[in-house]
């Protein structure tokens, strides 16, 4: 059934969407280094004596230093996102490949064709009768109306 084409769009669109949702999220141990920078920040202002200093001094040295490493952290996140980002797209587009070659002279499915009078030549490419969808424009609406539906539901960053 041609139909089944477009679920299999949307759900190839909610996979994606859900691994670049899990590789945009912080790991444990960044989540980790920054309460521990809260918690040297906090123990900071404490410290407001003079007296103080050198212990103020060897917080601050200590922050920096981790702020360095949760810098490390994103900047790998940064990457892992990146990679699984290019990944998924490269999928989506093989199987989107696959899908026209295969259904390329199958209409999706039939609409009336006062329904779809002004653009009725985009939804019925290639050469399919007015009224009807051909694969190019039912897999373009599905992958874009889904991957803004998911958007919706699982921002990502």
């Amino acid at each position: 059934m041609p139909v089944e084409v477009l679920l299999l769009v949307v759900a190839l669109e909610l996979v994606c969407a859900v691994a670049l949702y899990v590789m945009g999220r912080p790991i444990k141990a960044e989540l980790e280094l920054k309460a521990s920078i809260r918690e040297k920040k906090i123990e900071m202002r404490q410290y407001t004596t003079p007296a103080l200093f050198v212990a103020k001094a060897k917080l601050e040295r200590q922050v920096i230093k981790l702020d360095k490493d949760v810098l490390e952290l994103q900047v790998a996140r940064s990457r892992r996102r990146g990679t699984c980002s290019t990944v998924t797209t490269r999928i989506k587009y093989a199987l989107f490949l696959a899908l026209v070659a295969m259904y390329w002279s199958t209409p999706l499915f039939e609409l009336p064709a006062s329904g779809l009078w002004p653009l009725s030549w985009f939804f019925g490419f290639p050469g399919h009768q007015a009224g009807s969808v051909g694969v190019v424009a039912g897999v373009l609406v599905a992958s874009q109306g889904s991957s803004r539906f998911v958007g919706l539901l699982l921002p990502v960053k």
